[in-house]
């Protein structure tokens, strides 16, 4: 009986008897102090294992069925709270990227065939393509000439924003820059170069900065150079006028009038208030590379006018994930070491395709050849004993095919 009495004792504190059993490991407990004493001590979390083993007696009543139920009931929750949490709460994905991502390969390869693997953006794009007839070769997804692309549309210039790879010799080397479809490419470029040294100025002004010392930054001198040269150009103009008002037409004592030509009447310079654009040197060359060319050839190299846009530029050509220009800053006249124009790649491989392609007077004279070795065999087997009309029919063949050359 003591026994008995003891087994039925909370665990925790041995007074009361025990009320509660913990859904996770059987463990009685008398109240909720206790209870929470008990995950404590022994690191429980008090929830049930729903991947216990269960024998099939247990399983097939309804006690089971409604642990299974629940079981499933809980997961389904779990899953459209979390959908809810990145969809409507945080907006990681689309309502019907999601969609997708629940179905099997084939329901999304149809979805791509008849929608396209298109995503925010990508329609005024691939029509922007369509209409330069310009084709994208994707690099596999991963790689990471894929995870550099960053070509996106402009609403603003309405136009493709396109990642360029730019390759420089020296020290600049590669760098990535993005640059708009319809803008010259040339200013575009001078641009980026001017904002790259911009940033080199700024980068030596703070590796040359002692410490605890004050510098003055290079914004602060643009703003004071603009400053200075906008009083310039105010005190031009008045000074313009004083000069006017000094050569007076009349005379204030006689009240005469004095002619003078317009010619001896200074003019104000005009003050070109608009900023000037970015002009690129004439010694710098740029070209675009041609992808997917043979082996065997060097690198292809297309020449670029600084005034052709990109719309122009790529119109009826590949590019590979996105365009890789060469910067060239020595004499342009000269091709690089390495590489070759596309006129004088075309040139050689035109002329490697006719020399690989049998001429029409090397397939003619092996037809002659032909055309006699089976007159010769025709005479052979006429001569034998066995020889009969057909043969003679098959003789008229080659004589009609020869008159006719």
């Amino acid at each position: 009986m003591d026994n008995l009495l003891l087994e039925s004792l909370c665990r925790i504190c041995n007074i009361h008897a025990a009320k509660y059993t913990c859904p996770r490991c059987y463990f009685p407990t008398c109240s909720l102090p206790c209870a929470r004493r008990h995950k404590l001590r022994a690191s429980c979390n008090g929830e049930r294992d729903q991947t216990a083993f269960k024998p099939m007696s247990l399983l097939a009543t309804p006690s089971g069925i409604d642990h299974d139920y629940n079981f499933l009931h809980a997961i389904e929750t779990r899953v459209q709270r979390s959908e809810k949490l990145i969809v409507e709460e945080k907006s990681l994905v689309e309502d019907e990227e999601l969609r997708l991502a629940r179905t099997g390969e084939e329901d999304r390869a149809k979805h791509r065939r008849k929608h396209g693997a298109q995503s925010k953006g990508e329609e005024p794009i691939q029509r922007s393509l369509r209409s330069t007839q310009t084709s994208i070769i994707r690099a596999p997804r991963g790689m990471i000439r894929n995870l550099e692309n960053e070509t996106s549309w402009s609403k603003r210039q309405k136009s493709i924003n396109w990642q360029v790879e730019w390759l420089r010799e020296g020290e600049a080397g590669r760098v990535l820059a993005k640059i708009v479809g319809n803008v010259p490419i040339g200013e575009q470029y001078a641009t980026i170069r001017r904002l790259e040294n911009r940033t080199a100025i700024q980068d030596d002004d703070t590796a040359n900065q002692e410490p605890g010392g004050k510098r003055k930054r290079p914004m602060k001198r643009a703003a004071a150079n603009k400053k200075q040269r906008q009083s310039r150009e105010r005190k031009a103009l008045p000074y313009t006028f004083l000069q006017l008002a000094d050569t007076m037409l009349q005379d204030p004592k006689s009240t005469a009038w004095r002619f003078m030509p317009s010619a001896h009447i200074p003019q104000a310079e005009p003050v070109l208030r608009a900023a000037p654009k970015d002009i690129l040197p004439p010694t710098v060359g740029l070209f675009l590379l041609r992808p997917q060319t043979p082996s065997n050839f060097p690198k292809v190299l297309v020449p670029i006018n600084p005034l052709t846009t990109f719309e122009t530029l790529l119109y009826r050509r590949t590019v590979l994930e996105f365009p890789t220009i060469h910067v060239f800053e020595q004499d342009t006249n000269q091709t690089p070491d390495g590489f070759i124009l596309e006129k004088d790649f075309m040139v050689a491989k035109s002329q490697l395709e006719a020399y690989d392609t049998p001429s029409i007077e090397e397939e003619l004279g092996s037809a002659d050849n032909e055309s006699t070795s089976s007159e010769e065999d025709t005479e052979a087997s006429d001569s034998g004993p066995d020889s009969d009309g057909s043969v003679e029919e098959e003789e008229v063949v080659p004589k009609v095919w020869r008159s006719t050359r």
